[in-house]
C-alpha cells in the first residue's frame, strides 16, 4: 500500500496536478527540501503551485526504491527547466532520493535530498 501510495503521489508530481498533490497531503503533513528547510501542510498548499510555476516540467525518476512498513526510501533522478524552456542553459538534472513516510491513504511526510545548487543557480541567473 505504501509504495503505490507514493508512487501515485510522484505521478501527480509530474503531471503538475497541484490539486491532486494536496489532497494526498495529510493534515500535519511536513516536506523537507534538499537544504533540511521543513514545510507544513499549509506552507506547501502555496508551496507547490509556486514550485512547479517556476518549473512546470519538474519530473522525478525513480531507479529503486525500499519500503519497511510505512516509511518509503526512493533514489533516481529529478531535473526540470526554468519556466519550462527545455533551454540547456535553463535546464538542470541531478541525482536526488527521497523518503515518504505514508500514514493511511496520505503522505504524511515527505523529504528530499539532493544537491539543489543547480536549480537555485538557474532561479538567481534569472533575477
Amino acid at each position: 500500500m505504501s509504495r503505490e501510495l507514493v508512487l501515485e503521489f510522484i505521478r501527480h508530481i509530474n503531471a503538475g496536478n497541484v490539486e491532486e498533490i494536496i489532497k494526498m497531503m495529510s493534515a500535519d503533513h511536513i516536506f523537507t527540501d534538499g537544504l533540511g528547510n521543513s514545510m507544513d501542510h499549509e506552507q506547501m498548499k502555496n508551496g507547490w503551485p509556486a514550485y512547479l510555476e517556476l518549473f512546470p516540467d519538474y519530473r522525478i525518476e525513480i531507479d529503486s526504491l525500499a519500503v519497511n512498513g510505512d516509511t518509503v526510501l526512493l533514489a533516481g533522478r529529478a531535473g526540470a527547466s526554468y519556466k519550462g524552456s527545455g533551454k540547456e542553459e535553463d535546464s538542470w538534472n541531478i541525482p536526488a532520493a527521497w523518503k515518504a513516510i505514508v500514514t493511511g491513504k496520505y503522505i504524511k511526510h515527505w523529504q528530499v535530498y539532493c544537491d539543489s545548487s543547480a536549480p537555485f543557480a538557474i532561479l538567481a541567473k534569472m533575477k
